[in-house]
């Protein structure tokens, strides 16, 4: 088991990861000794008058809800894309949505649905971008019946470099 702790942190190192020796590991202590990523590109983000509380970027602008199982994705031209399930109080009560940065995350495009067949609830989003700049999110779409799921199914959508939209799946 050891050996294999060991492989994971040379593959991290490896990989161009940070690794943290001594910290924060259940000891509460800090972070020391850490190995930084070379070239590593910060994303500073001055705070906003209209901040979320905690000194956050409210890049959903949902109102009242909750939203969670937020996933970020940075292009090699820096565009970043954000997708993100919503839950809100009035119908539909689950969404999805997307939303796109050229400026480093100082400002982000207005949150657009993904395209789902509306019998249809979303569920576990994800996004990557591809060596070209090509955003891929992949989502469920999920049929419940009652408080049990009767079926999913598995939706993938591109958002071409540029576009700044996702298509249909």
């Amino acid at each position: 088991m050891r050996s294999l702790g060991w492989l994971v942190l040379a593959a991290i190192v490896a990989c161009g990861g940070t690794v943290a020796v001594g910290g924060d590991a259940g000891d509460g202590g800090a972070p020391t000794d850490a190995i930084a990523k070379k070239d590593a590109k910060t994303i500073d983000v001055e705070p906003q008058p209209d901040a979320a509380p905690g000194g956050g970027l409210d890049v959903s602008d949902q109102g009242t809800g909750y939203e969670s199982e937020d996933q970020i994705a940075v292009a090699p031209d820096g565009t970043i894309a954000i997708l993100w399930q919503a839950f809100t109080q009035i119908a539909p009560y689950v969404a999805m949505n997307v939303t796109f940065s050229t400026d480093d995350g100082k400002t982000f495009s207005v949150p657009q649905p993904v395209e789902l067949d509306p019998s249809l609830y979303p569920g576990d989003p994800a996004i990557a971008v591809d060596a070209q700049g090509n955003f891929w999110a992949s989502y469920l779409g999920i049929d419940y019946q009652g408080q049990s799921v009767a079926y999913s199914r598995v939706y993938v959508a591109e958002a071409p470099k540029g576009s700044m939209k996702l298509g249909a799946p």
